[in-house]
């Protein structure tokens, strides 16, 4: 198995998982390929409102129109279906640096912009390089598969 499908595979193992920790290295992996998804689909959208804004016809209108249409659809779609997944990475990370996942109420929008600055700062933070209450370092798995992609 090559790095890639390892790390995909623990991914998927962990999605809905809010009890644990999560390294520092795959919480920024996890957060690298939502950044890149959405920017995919946010390109798309652009892409779709220039060629309506630059259609001289309505049929060419008409086709970039839906095209910009399903992009936007997909981009909410896949937030909505992303939210809990991302909570729950960004949990264990917070678990990782033994702060209590509560912190990561800090997401909910009305108070986003304010809260992401020291909930950054934690998530960027070394987690504890020992057990602690959440439970064990995740740089210290016995399984070697696992350990592989966790350090």
């Amino acid at each position: 198995m090559s790095g890639i499908s390892k790390f995909l595979w623990v991914l998927r193992l962990n999605l809905f998982e809010f009890n644990g920790r999560l390294s520092r290295k795959n919480f920024w992996l996890i957060v690298l390929a939502w950044v890149g998804v959405h920017t995919i689909l946010w390109l798309a959208s652009a892409v779709s409102f220039i060629l309506i804004a630059e259609s001289q016809t309505t049929p060419d209108k008409t086709i970039a129109g839906t095209i910009a249409m399903i992009a936007i659809g997909s981009q909410l779609i896949f937030t909505f279906l992303s939210f809990l997944p991302m909570l729950a990475a960004t949990a264990r990370r917070l678990h990782d640096t033994n702060r209590t996942a509560r912190w990561a109420f800090l997401l909910i929008p009305p108070i986003t912009a304010l809260g992401m600055f020291p909930l950054l700062f934690f998530c960027a933070e070394e987690g504890d390089r020992f057990d602690n209450k959440y439970g064990r370092a995740p740089k210290a798995r016995t399984n070697p598969e696992i350990a592989e992609v966790f350090n």
